[in-house]
């Protein structure tokens, strides 16, 4: 009877266990690949980057500060969609932020839904990004 019941405790924990290390290294993958895929667009439009920032697996952005260039990259559909900024033409930067505010009957809290980097460049035929 004991023997039984050590085997299915077992069984019940391979069972939880096994799914999450796959979860994890699928997981470890797709960064690494993402990862791989955003330097290699950065080397594609010969820029060097040292310190890339990574959201997840789906968004990365860089500066290659002797070309005064930002490089952001967002995947969708398994492909890099790459947009590039001059630093030289920008006349400012702004952080926009969405939020919105979720309260009860005791606490408030604050969720940010979405945050944008707006450029502004100083030639007024360039767009703003």
């Amino acid at each position: 009877m004991e023997s039984h019941s050590t085997i299915i405790g077992i069984v019940i924990a391979l069972v939880i266990i096994i799914p999450l290390i796959l979860i994890q290294t699928s997981q470890k993958r797709q960064k690494k690949n993402s990862r791989k895929g955003f330097m290699e667009e950065a080397s594609k439009h010969h820029l060097q980057v040292k310190t890339p920032d990574f959201w997840g697996t789906y968004y990365a952005m860089a500066i290659d500060e002797t070309a005064n260039k930002l490089i952001y990259s967002k995947i969708i559909d398994a492909e890099h969609q790459v947009t590039l900024v001059d630093l030289n033409l920008v006349d400012s930067c702004d952080i926009v932020r969405t939020q919105r505010t979720h309260k009860n009957k005791t606490t408030s809290k604050i969720e940010t839904d979405r945050i944008d980097l707006v450029i502004t460049y100083k030639s007024k035929n360039k767009e703003v990004l």
